[in-house]
């Protein structure tokens, strides 16, 4: 959670500024775990894609 302070806003169709109330909002926060799954299929992929420019290329 987060706290967000009062701000204000501004209403798109009409352009009148307008105050935004301070609100709490969910954040979210990768875990490492989440973190390592990514990072190892970017991995993969771009090895995948290595071996598909080699057998192109020759």
């Amino acid at each position: 959670m987060r706290d967000k302070n009062e701000r204000i806003g501004r209403n798109p169709k009409t352009g009148e500024e307008v105050p935004i109330s301070p609100r709490r909002v969910m954040t979210f926060k990768a875990s490492n775990v989440l973190k390592q799954k990514i990072l190892k299929a970017h991995l993969m992929r771009k090895q995948k894609a290595e071996k598909v420019a080699q057998k192109n290329a020759s």
